[in-house]
């Protein structure tokens, strides 16, 4: 383990790496942290109405019975929702009453920063009316006046939710917003471990190294092993101090956040070789990272929800493997295992692989 002792002693001489990798990722896991611990108080509630017929305006009046109502446009909304002004928001498409008549089936959209028991009653309203309306519109055979006194004596019936309130685990939803930083730390740091790597090719000695009794798949191994170990404190460290400073203990979610966690960080290792192997110097590596990183990380829903940002975003989301991970993570927070999320896990493996497969691409010339 030659390399693998050598690569690590020239990362940890450097107080700058100790800093990158443990203090820093702490302190600002910490602050996104405190984003997400959640208000114990009712949000208020915002509606985007892109319709405005009776229908619409009959299912608002009802929320207002239970709710302070809000009224955004589209852009507005998003913007409230970020600087958590509004809680949850509503937003109901064009044409929604004409697609529900015609039996389409539309969509009310909804978006919320946390979950609380207004949260849910008005999730289980919404819920509720949108199977009502959908029903009296096939009972209704598409007769506008028909169905609008169906929707009127469904309103006229009592609908009441009794909610019984525990004490809410806001923990559990600070340990999600924090983790959504920590991608953005071991993206970057991986990136900065790689760096020995690039430093090896430019500087001949990756030449010398296998000249010696050392193979160059031996020589990966052992870099790979070290960056991850590495990566294993980082994580290791960060999830240490939440766990103690939120006063966590050993949970079921705390834990799966954790192994999801490693397995992000085996990613970032991948993720960094493969940049190391198309970069000429550290200067391309860096800049590379710093183009890719972040962009990869805001469209993700590392910072926010992604519910928020306009709809081909959230498709290109589905191409940054940390928008696989938030949506693990959000899961074990509602309480899923590490095993429910296989799907989401099996695609950042997938993601894993595809890096280390760049980073096989491209063979260092030994023979020069």
């Amino acid at each position: 383990m030659t390399v693998f002792k050598m690569n690590l002693i020239r990362i940890i001489r450097k107080k700058s790496n100790i800093l990158s990798m443990l203090i820093m990722p702490a302190i600002f896991t910490i602050i996104m942290m405190l984003g997400g611990i959640g208000n114990p108080e009712e949000p208020k509630l915002a509606v985007v109405d892109n319709d405005n017929t009776y229908l619409t305006q009959l299912f608002i009046d009802n929320l207002e019975k239970s709710n302070e109502v809000l009224f955004f446009d589209e852009e507005e909304a998003r913007q409230a929702l970020i600087d958590r002004e509004i809680g949850y928001l509503i937003y109901i498409p064009a044409n929604f009453t004409n697609d529900i008549l015609l039996g389409n089936e539309p969509m009310l959209g909804g978006s919320k920063i946390q979950e609380t028991s207004g949260a849910f009653s008005t999730s289980m309203f919404i819920e509720s009316f949108m199977n009502a309306v959908e029903k009296i519109a096939v009972a209704s055979g598409g007769n506008e006046e028909r169905f609008y006194l169906g929707i009127e004596e469904y309103l006229r019936a009592p609908f009441d939710i009794a909610v019984e309130t525990f004490e809410f685990d806001y923990s559990r939803m600070a340990m999600v917003g924090g983790v959504g930083f920590l991608t953005l730390a071991m993206l970057s740091f991986s990136t900065s471990l790689i760096n020995v790597l690039i430093d090896d090719k430019v500087k001949k000695t990756l030449h010398r190294l296998v000249a010696a009794p050392l193979t160059l798949k031996r020589y990966m191994f052992e870099n790979i092993a070290c960056f991850f170990s590495v990566l294993l404190v980082q994580v290791t460290f960060v999830f240490a101090y939440l766990n103690i400073y939120l006063g966590i203990g050993w949970r079921s979610y705390f834990v799966n956040l954790y192994l999801l966690a490693l397995v992000f960080a085996l990613l970032s290792v991948a993720f960094g070789i493969s940049i190391a192997s198309l970069a000429k110097s550290v200067r391309h590596a860096t800049t590379a990272s710093q183009l890719i990183i972040m962009p990869l990380v805001l469209i993700g829903g590392a910072f926010w929800p992604t519910e928020i940002m306009p709809m081909f975003m959230q498709r290109l989301g589905y191409l940054s493997p940390v928008s696989w991970f938030m949506q693990a993570a959000n899961k074990i927070g509602e309480g899923a295992t590490f095993l429910a999320v296989y799907r989401e896990v099996g695609i950042l493996i997938l993601f894993t692989v595809v890096f280390f497969l760049i980073g096989s691409f491209k063979k260092v010339d030994i023979a020069a």
